[in-house]
């Protein structure tokens, strides 16, 4: 059964997708809106049992890597987008550039350019791919949950009611008695 996903989760995908464009650097605003919405669409046609914000990052990525491997076409996909988006922070491309970023024929201008700016990781470095997950607490959570929903004030004030009466029998019984 495929997971029911509301409009807040794809909008939660779409400020995820959209934030990273732009951590990465595609250009002006309505590019990086129509590459959203691009990306939005395909991850809703390809979405199985995933969650909604995990396809479309993965979308994202895939994306990338593959205008990245266009780019650098020496270098495997994973490798090509580490070293495009390392090249893309550090020859500071202009807005026309920009613009390139995930077309599917880049200018040979543009890609001579970025693959100036080549630097070679070391195997360790990866590119993060940090979809938001929600936190996973077990059993804890559910224990907490229903204490705090079952939570009544009577037996707070009953106890306090008995101890406070305690209280007062104790103090009459031992405090000195007043000669009269």
């Amino acid at each position: 059964m495929a997971p029911v996903e509301t409009p807040d989760e794809w909008d939660a995908a779409a400020r995820q997708v959209e934030d990273w464009l732009r951590a990465v650097g595609v250009g002006s605003q309505q590019r990086c809106l129509e590459l959203t919405l691009a990306i939005l669409k395909e991850a809703r046609e390809a979405q199985g049992r995933q969650e909604p914000i995990a396809i479309a990052m993965e979308t994202a990525f895939r994306k990338f890597e593959g205008w990245a491997k266009s780019v650098f076409p020496e270098a495997a996909a994973e490798r090509a987008a580490l070293q495009a988006l390392v090249a893309l922070h550090g020859t500071q491309p202009d807005r026309r550039q920009l613009a390139m970023v995930l077309e599917k024929t880049c200018p040979s201008d543009f890609s001579e350019q970025l693959s100036k700016f080549r630097i070679d990781a070391s195997p360790e470095i990866r590119l993060s791919k940090m979809t938001a997950r929600k936190m996973k607490y077990g059993p804890i959570e559910a224990i907490a949950q229903e204490t705090w929903h079952r939570f009544a004030w009577a037996p707070l004030f009953q106890a306090l009611v008995i101890w406070t009466a305690i209280f007062l029998i104790l103090l009459r019984w031992l405090a000195p008695k007043a000669p009269l």
